[in-house]
């Protein structure tokens, strides 16, 4: 149901998920680590803090894949 959607929005805060995303992250199997499974049909985009984030190599961070509160929010 959640990839018929054209976008996904995750959010992940704290360090127990910076795993769980470094798994999806190297492409992990959906039974293993849910998340990995996840997928909008046109884009997924996660929202993380700096803990989640710890474990995730820093090209893998890349601000079209991601949002993390190391980003400023553009002027509006």
């Amino acid at each position: 149901m959640i990839n018929s959607s054209e976008r996904v929005w995750l959010v992940l805060a704290g360090a127990d998920k910076a795993g769980a995303l470094g798994l999806a992250l190297a492409d992990a199997a959906p039974a293993d680590v849910p998340v990995a499974g996840v997928r909008g049909r046109q884009r997924t985009v996660f929202f993380i803090d700096r803990d989640a984030a710890a474990e995730v190599p820093e090209g893998l961070l890349t601000r079209e894949r991601f949002w993390t509160a190391a980003h400023e929010l553009p002027e509006l």
